[in-house]
């Protein structure tokens, strides 16, 4: 059994906060959590405990902390940045992770400094972390693979590794995590605004090395109340507007976004319901989760969801032809409709 979280619009829907949440709440724990994607995308989610620190995570599965004992893999379709990689792995295990951390020989690893030069030339929006120039590379056959870097060697399964039943076999429980959203698909009509690959389950599960058919897949698909786009010439935005706008139409609890990797102030828009049409049409989730909830309706944690809050989102399920489940309301809290 596969669950499967992906994105439903541009990126940073509030991934990392339903992982985290799916992680502290799933009857049966998660074998695997698999994090596809690339560092050009940060996931946040909250530490339980005295701190409650908010952590950001760029390569490893928000799953690690609810789940401490579990694997965390790096599967052949991600692109790794070594640096990164290590300092997260540095950091889940000095807060408690016991767990494995294993990473595919074949996934590729960003050169930083020709990647950068290489998209300098890209001027549709980019983060600069040079992933599309690995992922060019390693179509080119010249990219540098984790099987060739001495500090990634030690995370290599063996070719006898349980993990490889895992993948493959639906008796265990995996959890598959997906950066960026559906709407930047390299094939999809928003070219060339867009990443460097594809944002469907079914490239995502190929991505993970998970083969076609072999576990039952859940999908739950995020989206936003107020979608967002990076900062610059980063593409079409649904009736844009401002942060500021937004504060003074529903209140000063809404924060002014800044991207994870590079702390611009994110581009926002109104909530674009063809575009989710298309994403439900194209994703075929079984679970839709409308975050930030709370920016439309700042005291429904003390509240919960009143019959004015659910008539919303009956309106809304019917114009994006799918209901939705579940609504965020906070970092890493997540209601039942």
């Amino acid at each position: 059994m596969i669950d499967l979280v992906v994105g439903g619009q541009l990126g940073s829907e509030g991934k990392g906060s339903v992982v985290s949440w799916l992680s502290k709440t799933q009857e049966r724990p998660f074998d695997v959590s698999i994090r596809t994607g690339s560092p050009n995308a940060g996931h946040t989610f909250r530490c339980s405990g005295k701190d409650g620190a908010l952590i950001k995570m760029r390569q490893l599965p928000c799953s690690w902390q609810a789940q401490r004992d579990n694997v965390l893999y790096v599967p052949a379709g991600a692109v790794i940045n070594e640096e990164v990689f290590c300092a997260e792995v540095e950091m889940v295990h000095s807060r408690g992770f016991t767990g494995r951390i294993l990473v595919s020989p074949q996934a590729a690893v960003v050169d930083e400094e020709a990647g950068r030069e290489v998209e300098k030339a890209i001027k549709t929006g980019t983060t600069g972390e040079g992933v599309g120039a690995t992922r060019a590379s390693k179509c080119f056959r010249s990219a540098k693979l984790a099987k060739d870097c001495d500090r990634l060697k030690p995370f290599i399964p063996s070719p006898s590794d349980w993990l490889y039943q895992a993948l493959a076999k639906d008796s265990y429980h995996l959890l598959v995590e997906s950066t960026q959203g559906f709407g930047l698909s390299m094939d999809y009509f928003h070219y060339p605004f867009c990443t460097s690959t594809n944002l469907t389950p079914y490239r995502i599960l190929d991505d993970a090395e998970i083969p076609w058919g072999a576990h039952r897949v859940n999908v739950w698909m995020v989206l936003r109340t107020f979608p967002i786009r990076i900062a610059g010439n980063s593409g079409a935005l649904w009736l844009e507007t401002s942060w500021e706008e937004l504060r003074r139409r529903y209140g000063n609890h809404i924060p002014v976004e800044r991207t994870t990797v590079t702390d611009k102030v994110r581009r926002v828009g109104e909530f674009d319901v063809i575009a989710a049409v298309d994403a439900v049409h194209r994703c075929r989730p079984n679970n839709v989760v409308l975050t930030f909830f709370d920016y439309l309706y700042p005291n429904v944690k003390e509240t919960g969801l009143t019959q004015q809050m659910k008539q919303v989102l009956s309106d809304l399920s019917l114009k994006i032809e799918h209901r939705i489940t579940h609504v965020g309301v906070g970092i890493g809290e997540v209601l039942e409709v």
